[in-house]
């Protein structure tokens, strides 16, 4: 069965008309004046914001809350093998300046392709050429529906549109379970909680997309290099009133596992923070991850603009979480980059990812999103892998075998994210993203994945809002 339709959709922008020249704006000179940043979050647009700056002669302070680098980039070592628990791809080479950089700093990287996949129905049967280019047309319709109602759920433009196609049984469920795969997967949540905008959203580069056999955290390590990081301290207010930038932290250590309760029940579920010390800046970057801003976890003082509460409040963050799987021997397609079931249930399926045209043969990864993926950090690792093989055993047979190592990621519930990426739910607008990002007083800078509509909830997005907010601050200086 051969796939033919993007995870995201590619559509070419020229990097240097969407970004303004931003990386050839002439900020590359050095500063005569050592103003001292701070940049808290040591993710990739903190990363990014922090190495920019230094290389141009600031005295740049990291704060990191974790004991590691990298926040939603994290590589582990999984049977050997280096595996991405968080962001893994680059969506589009050419222009992009994050492939670029993995270029320059000599990372190994590989194309993965939709072609070919391996796609079943609920009775197990493949799914032909001819059913999922009758899918890739039901598709098409439901994008351009998208553009006459912008606003409303996914989920009731999905209804409106495949009423107006008339589907058989099949033909809805191909239909439904697509949305899943192609829409809700990678925007990491439920339809219902998607704007239809998202399907007009422009966030790749065109080209393919790239993985790191090496695991992203390879970029981290390069950004990381020579830069003061302080590991372990978590912010807890910032006080803006006088020239100068002062930014209150408490360990690590003191923040209770119920904090990770903010992104179900809100900020008043957990007792407030006790400030241990602090750090003053002339200007700082804000590279917190949604999840965060949206619960506060941060108190400014003095509060922060309207505008820019309204768009965090106005921005969502879903779940998207993975499951790696072991096996001892492969008894999947070797050729195949991802395998699907479809279910009478759209809602409850998952995509599989397999390894083996790429460098791991024994590996299969489980994406889920929404409910799903915010279920399974409840579930202990039995209950989670009886859930996940349940589908391979349907298209396989009752008789392979269990997996000899699994591990699961649990973004939803991390209390340094509370949240895998953004998305814009229904009502909202993309240009929400851009006001989180607007700068206060040419004191306080925000970077990350959330503030950048171009390219929101991806790496490079997140990478290039960290140079953009450095390149803000040296055109200022």
């Amino acid at each position: 069965m051969t796939k033919t339709i993007n995870r995201r959709k590619f559509i070419s922008n020229s990097l240097y008309v969407v970004l303004g020249g931003l990386f050839f704006d002439g900020c590359n000179v050095f500063t005569n004046k050592k103003e001292d940043i701070i940049v808290i979050g040591a993710g990739i647009a903190g990363l990014a914001a922090a190495s920019k700056l230094s290389l141009s002669g600031y005295n740049v302070t990291v704060l990191e809350a974790r004991d590691r680098i990298g926040g939603r980039i994290h590589t582990v070592d999984f049977n050997g093998f280096k595996m991405d628990a968080g962001a893994s791809w680059i969506h589009g080479t050419d222009g992009n300046p994050l492939y670029s950089f993995s270029r320059e700093n000599k990372i190994s990287t590989v194309a993965t392709f939709d072609d070919p996949s391996y796609l079943y129905d609920f009775d197990s049967s493949e799914i032909t050429e001819d059913d999922w280019a009758a899918v890739k047309k039901n598709l098409d319709f439901l994008f351009d529906e998208s553009l006459k109602n912008p606003n409303i759920p996914l989920k009731e433009l999905a209804i409106q549109t495949e009423a107006k196609l008339n589907l058989s049984d099949k033909e809805r469920r191909l239909f439904y379970g697509a949305v899943r795969t192609e829409v809700e997967i990678p925007y990491a949540e439920d339809s219902n909680d998607l704007s239809s905008n998202v399907l007009n959203s422009d966030d790749s580069f065109p080209g393919n997309n790239v993985l790191f056999p090496g695991g992203m955290s390879q970029i981290i390590n390069k950004l990381a290099s020579g830069l003061n990081i302080i590991k372990n301290t978590f912010v807890t207010d910032i006080q803006y009133y006088s020239n100068k930038v002062e930014v209150f932290v408490t360990d690590y250590s003191s923040i209770e596992k119920k904090r990770s309760c903010h992104a179900c029940h809100g900020n008043k579920d957990a007792t407030k923070l006790i400030s241990g010390k602090s750090y003053k800046a002339d200007k700082i970057v804000v590279a917190l991850p949604l999840g965060m801003l949206k619960n506060e976890i941060v108190t400014f003082h003095p509060e922060l603009p309207s505008i820019k509460k309204d768009s965090i409040n106005n921005t969502a963050i879903g779940t998207m979480n993975k499951v790696f799987l072991y096996f001892e021997k492969s008894f999947w397609p070797k050729d195949g980059y991802f395998i699907e079931y479809f279910k009478n249930n759209a809602s409850e399926m998952m995509i599989y990812e397999s390894y083996a045209p790429i460098g791991n043969k024994n590996v299969l990864i489980v994406f889920l999103a929404g409910k799903q993926a915010r279920k399974i950090e409840k579930m202990n690792i039995d209950a989670t892998r009886d859930m996940v093989i349940s589908d391979l055993r349907k298209i396989y047979g009752s008789s392979i075998p269990n997996p000899t190592n699994i591990y699961k990621t649990g973004w939803h519930t991390d209390p340094f994210v509370l949240g895998s990426y953004p998305h814009i739910p229904p009502g909202s607008k993309l240009s929400d993203c851009d006001k989180i990002g607007y700068s206060i007083d040419n004191k306080i800078f925000f970077a990350g994945d959330s503030t950048i509509s171009n390219y929101l909830a991806t790496a490079h997005g997140a990478y290039i809002s960290g140079i953009k907010a450095a390149n803000e601050i040296i055109r200022n200086r």
